[in-house]
């Protein structure tokens, strides 16, 4: 990890990597409260929750969709919740009260309003730039309002 990707994370710049709690800690030797501690932090920083909801029983899947302004993506694994950013605590809460108490990810996304969908020559160079950018240590996600004719 460079330098300059910790301090965008340290200003706000950058998202903490989802795989960071779970190395801190190993590293640190973390466990119990202060693991909840460092995971609470963690999500505090996001703003989208992923839920497993594989095992979760109906009457909870249906309160989880409840607190969707929108509904991107919905398989029998998962649920994506999407709240305000000043709402993200008390939905939190909320599922927890339900039994819902394990998140897979907790992430700040940009989600777009409109789209613009891309074809022929535009869709290769933009696919070619998303690729680009991807595989650049320093950036940690892209989001676009592009949509592809795949």
């Amino acid at each position: 990890v460079t330098t300059s990707f910790v301090s965008a994370v340290l200003t706000g710049g950058k998202s903490v990597p989802d795989n960071w709690v779970d190395e801190l800690s190993k590293h640190y030797n973390l466990a119990g409260s202060k693991y909840d501690e460092l995971y609470d932090a963690y999500c505090e920083d996001k703003k989208n929750v992923r839920i497993d909801v594989e095992k979760v029983p109906l009457t909870q899947k249906k309160l989880a969709l409840q607190f969707q302004r929108k509904l991107p993506e919905l398989d029998e694994d998962e649920i994506i919740v999407n709240v305000a950013p000043s709402a993200l605590n008390a939905a939190k809460e909320v599922l927890a009260s339900t039994g819902v108490n394990e998140f897979l990810t907790c992430e700040i996304q940009m989600v777009p309003n409109d789209y613009v969908e891309l074809s022929g020559e535009d869709e290769t160079k933009f696919k070619a730039i998303l690729e680009a950018l991807e595989e650049c240590e320093d950036v940690q996600a892209v989001w676009h309002n592009a949509k592809f004719n795949d």
